[in-house]
């Protein structure tokens, strides 16, 4: 059969663009889809068949029609070419849209999921955080009430008029929430013990030792743990009163006291060493003079000093780190501490970088000056940023007698107080 024109009918396979066009903006589906291209593939087939269709006898009317009918036929079969195309595009970005939704739906749960992970860690952190302190603060109690019972039992002395500060100009925090603090921030003892351990290279000639070493500013203890471990003989002294209780409870020779006046109350070359870790960046330089002079003169001759504080050429100690403690009054460079103990007189000084935060990525890269800029850049900040923590000063007090050559040895500042009294005498 044929229409009026000679064209076979299409038998329903005619697709209406709109209808397509509304179902797949009313998002019905790819099974909608993709039966209106099996039709629109229907239409087209026989549409591009009529125009190979062989002759066929027809009345004059429909041969003068018929390139007129070939004209609109083959419009037509583009028309639906065009149309199939889009609906083929149409049900590709529809999938597409389909698969990053789903994508966004699974990324959304896996966020949700962390986030409520991250609430439940951040309230156990906070729990855990509280129990902390609590058991710090009962630690505390139970270090002094050690110390009592073994001062009452004999076992240790307790100086009088020794008590704990309490917060004020001089102390920003009292005796127990700084012990507190140092747990939190600096360490558990177990770890700068670990840390600590690495020092002992630097004191090993007092193996065995007739004179002790003394530490200054002491705190919990964990040098003169270390140092008894390497059969150094050593004891410490330290004005927080809590922290001299933590040691006196391991059963280390700790005492309360002021640690400068204890060191200049000390007979001359009685020490066969002087250590004080993290302590020279609390002191303002005065005292800290005080405190190198007081030990040159405590130290017998070939005597150790060994300093360690934070090390500000590291960009996060000097920038960040070093003013989380309120009792820290300035970082001290590298090469200022140096210049300070070699001034007062102690002879072999040496600084070596510790405690790195990692040493893989601090280590140099470059060969020396010859390498490209860009390299030597990045070892520079490599070492400024993933570089030594802390610092340490090695110095010995010099041993004169042994020198044959020694020209007039300076005067001590004790000699040096002893003659301005001798001349004021005389004056008088």
């Amino acid at each position: 059969m044929t229409d009026e024109l000679g064209n076979a009918p299409m038998s329903g396979a005619v697709v209406d663009a709109a209808s397509v066009g509304e179902a797949a903006r009313e998002g019905r589906g790819l099974s909608a889809i993709s039966a209106a291209s099996t039709e629109t593939f229907h239409a087209r087939t026989v549409l591009a068949g009529q125009l190979g269709a062989g002759s066929m006898r027809r009345s004059l009317p429909k041969r003068l029609l018929r390139p007129v009918s070939r004209v609109l036929t083959g419009r037509l079969v583009e028309a639906c070419l065009d149309l199939s195309a889009a609906i083929d595009s149409l049900a590709a970005e529809r999938s597409d849209g389909l698969a990053r939704e789903a994508k966004l739906v699974e990324r959304l749960t896996t966020l949700e999921r962390d986030l409520q992970g991250e609430h439940e860690l951040s309230a156990k952190e906070r729990n855990l955080a509280a129990a902390n302190r609590e058991s710090d603060r009962l630690e505390i109690r139970m270090l002094r009430l050690r110390v009592r019972q073994l001062a009452d039992a004999g076992r240790v002395t307790v100086p009088t008029g020794v008590e704990p500060r309490d917060a004020g100009e001089d102390a920003p925090l009292d005796d127990a929430t700084y012990l507190e603090f140092e747990r939190r921030f600096r360490g558990a003892p177990d770890e700068i013990l670990k840390r600590q351990r690495d020092a002992v290279q630097f004191v090993q000639p007092l193996v065995g030792s007739a004179q002790p070493l003394l530490d200054v500013g002491c705190g919990r203890g964990e040098w003169l743990t270390v140092l008894r471990e390497a059969g150094i003989p050593a004891y410490g002294v330290d004005s927080n009163v809590d922290m001299v209780a933590a040691a006196v409870v391991a059963e280390l020779d700790a005492r309360p006291g002021d640690a400068l006046a204890h060191l200049e109350s000390v007979p001359e070359g009685s020490l066969g060493g002087v250590s004080a870790f993290h302590l020279v960046e609390h002191l303002p330089i005065s005292v800290l003079r005080r405190l190198l002079d007081a030990s040159l003169l405590a130290l017998r001759p070939g005597g150790i000093l060994l300093l360690e504080t934070p090390n500000p050429t590291n960009l996060m100690v000097g920038a960040a780190t070093f003013y989380l403690d309120p009792t820290h009054l300035r970082p001290l460079h590298p090469l200022l501490l140096q210049f300070l103990v070699e001034s007062c007189g102690f002879a072999d000084v040496e600084v070596h970088h510790v405690h790195p935060v990692d040493e893989r990525l601090a280590a140099p890269t470059a060969a020396g000056q010859d390498a490209p800029a860009h390299d030597r850049i990045l070892d520079a900040a490599g070492q400024a940023i993933f570089g030594a923590q802390d610092y340490v000063v090695v110095a010995r007090r010099a041993d004169v007698a042994s020198a044959a050559d020694a020209v007039e040895p300076a005067e001590t500042p004790r000699e040096s107080a002893r003659d301005g009294e001798s001349a004021r005498d005389g004056s008088e």
